[in-house]
Order: C-alpha cells, then sequence, then structure tokens
C-alpha cells in the first residue's frame, strides 16, 4: 500500500491510502462505464482505520485502482476540534468530497461491520455513482 496521504476539507484533515492503476483506463470524466474498470473503495469499521483492508488491497490493487479512507477521527485522520460525536451521515459526506477531490464519479464500494453502515449511507446519498456494494459483516439499523 502507499504511503498515507492527506486532504483538508474545512476544520479536519481526511486521509487516504491509494494503491493500484495496473492497466486501468478510466474516462476523462472518472466514470466506469463501457467496460471501463471502477475504482474500489474499501471502508473500514470500527475502530480500525485503513490498515485493516491491506491483504485485500494487496490482491486487487493489481487489477483496480483501490482508495482506502480513514474515517474522521481514526488513524490519521483528524477530528474537529470540541466534536463529541460522529453520524454516518457525516463520515458519508467526508468520503464522497474526497472522492470528489479526486475526480472519482463511479465507484464499486466495499464495506465492513460499521463501514457497511457507512456504504449504506453513502448509497442513500449517492446511490447513481454506486456500480457495485460488496457488504460484510454489516447490518441495517443502529447500534444501541
Amino acid at each position: 500500500m502507499a504511503k498515507t496521504q492527506r486532504k483538508s476539507f474545512g476544520d479536519i484533515e481526511i486521509c487516504w491510502q491509494e494503491a493500484g492503476w495496473a492497466s486501468v483506463t478510466l474516462d476523462p470524466a472518472g466514470g466506469c462505464d463501457s467496460g471501463r474498470r471502477c475504482p474500489v473503495v474499501l471502508v473500514h469499521g470500527h475502530p480500525f482505520d485503513a490498515t485493516m483492508w491491506q491483504p485485500q488491497t494487496t490482491f486487487l490493487a493489481e487489477h483496480f485502482r483501490v482508495i482506502v479512507p480513514e474515517l474522521r477521527g481514526y488513524g490519521e485522520s483528524s477530528l474537529p476540534e470540541g466534536a463529541t460525536e460522529t453520524r454516518l451521515e457525516t463520515f458519508a459526506a467526508d468520503i464522497l468530497a474526497l472522492l470528489d477531490s479526486l475526480s472519482v464519479r463511479n465507484f464499486v464500494l466495499g464495506g465492513l461491520s460499521m463501514g457497511g453502515q457507512i456504504a449504506l449511507e453513502i448509497m442513500r446519498q449517492a446511490g447513481q455513482r454506486i456500480r457495485a456494494l460488496i457488504l460484510s459483516d454489516t447490518f441495517v439499523g443502529l447500534d444501541s
């Protein structure tokens, strides 16, 4: 996996790791139609960070562009000063803002545990951009 990259969005800094590109050609709009391969975005669960996806990233990077964001307050991503809670909607918006900044329009999305819940929220916010959805060990509902 490549080293951690950083980008500021307002009062937070989002970090991510990116790997791959092996013979992957995306259209100029960042899409993956007409037989082109979509970037794969993997969302980690709680209390992990991007490193939890290392085995999958290593394998997938041989064929796809793989983007693994670290959620705000996890790994090397920051949390706004004074923040006491985060919401699935906020995590999802952060990931979509990151993908927009990387010119990624369409993508395959995967999430594990809480990452699966966030993936479902991304689906709610921007479902037209998702070409495939992978959910693992997650549920639809709120933790109590």
